[in-house]
């Protein structure tokens, strides 16, 4: 699998939407950090946020601080609830970092339903 991270926002129903997958190299998670305000800057002040991380595999130490900033910056925007869809694997750090981020995300298998969540 390629490692990957993308990022969009939906202005529509005032979500952003960040998809993680792979082994995430430093500097894929830079690139993203840099995207990820022009993203920001599409949505409202309380906007939704759902992360796939499906597909994620455990990071690096350098990694994970690069990601911790990320989620820094989505809690410095201040959504008003997250949704992580996750894989049953073992080892995946995502809680971890979130939660060192300063936010709780509720976690689901699905997509479906980690959306119902969110539209509630």
């Amino acid at each position: 699998m390629i490692p990957s991270l993308k990022i969009r926002s939906d202005p529509v129903i005032n979500r952003l939407i960040l998809n993680i997958s792979g082994e995430i190299a430093v500097t894929e998670a830079k690139r993203f950090k840099r995207d990820l305000s022009v993203e920001l800057a599409r949505l409202k002040p309380g906007f939704t946020l759902l992360i796939d991380a499906r597909d994620f595999k455990p990071i690096t130490n350098n990694t994970q601080r690069v990601i911790e900033g990320i989620m820094e910056a989505i809690v410095s925007a201040k959504p008003s609830k997250v949704a992580r869809i996750v894989s049953s694997s073992p080892g995946i750090k995502m809680g971890k970092v979130s939660r060192k981020a300063g936010y709780l995300s509720a976690a689901f298998e699905t997509e479906m339903e980690a959306e119902r969540f969110l539209d509630q």
